[in-house]
């Protein structure tokens, strides 16, 4: 695992393309946000980029704001390494709870966060789509 650079832009944003769906994809502007206004860690295996968390913060609460994995690396334990990677630099910042989001079909991903201690709220999020 380490700090991601500017110069890891253009990868990220592959990797990013790789790990969810068009619907769902950030671009290197949206990315760069994330860098230059979060902590984004990456994973690296055998010098490939493997996986990405990015935590915002406001106040004392931490926001996993983006995590993926690549398809090729799933179940190996990445994302379980990035995410307490993330909640470890929340802490560090000051940070006293976290939060997340993800799709109420992401079931791989849920259990992931029930395992590290997260909990369902109930709040849900709107998301607008149109069939054009």
């Amino acid at each position: 695992l380490r700090p991601a650079l500017v110069e890891d832009l253009a990868d990220l944003a592959t990797l990013d393309a790789a790990c969810f769906d068009v619907l769902w994809h950030m671009g290197q502007g949206d990315l760069r946000q994330l860098l230059l206004f979060g902590a984004v860690t990456l994973a690296v295996v055998d010098g490939c980029l493997a996986g990405y968390v990015a935590i915002t913060t406001r106040d004392d609460v931490a926001q996993v704001a983006r995590i993926g994995v690549h398809p090729a690396y799933h179940r190996r334990g990445i994302g379980r390494q990035l995410l307490l990677a993330g909640l470890r630099t929340a802490v560090d910042l000051g940070c006293r709870s976290a939060v997340l989001n993800t799709q109420s079909t992401n079931q791989r991903a849920q259990a992931l966060y029930r395992s590290l201690g997260f909990h369902p709220t109930e709040e849900q999020f709107m998301v607008y789509t149109l069939r054009i």
